[in-house]
């Protein structure tokens, strides 16, 4: 092969090569030949980046732990307050009864 040939045969893997670099990077992987981030790509790491921020979050845990303790405290306060209004209800019925039967066995 003559100097001549040589150097052609150069040029034309050149232009070969010039032509295809716009489409096909050849010996690199996938994520060289990519320059940058897709719109998705941001998406999704915005997405993990909040979902992990809102795993780390624990102010809104207080709250919810703080409401649950007034929710029991008045089911408490409620159970307590009915059976003793039941109880009071009782002892003033028993109460009226004896004062009835006095009134009726006195007058009698």
């Amino acid at each position: 092969m003559t100097a001549i040939a040589a150097v052609a045969q150069a040029l034309r893997i050149t232009r070969v090569l010039t032509r295809l670099r716009g489409s096909v990077l050849a010996f690199r992987t996938h994520a060289e030949s990519r320059v940058g981030t897709t719109r998705w790509e941001v998406t999704v790491k915005n997405l993990i980046t909040r979902m992990r921020a809102l795993m780390r979050d624990d102010s809104g845990q207080d709250l919810l732990e703080y409401a649950l303790l007034v929710a029991l405290i008045a089911l408490v306060a409620v159970v307590a307050v009915t059976n003793s209004g039941l109880a009071v209800n009782t002892i003033f019925t028993n109460v009226a009864t004896r004062l009835t039967q006095a009134a009726q066995a006195g007058g009698a």
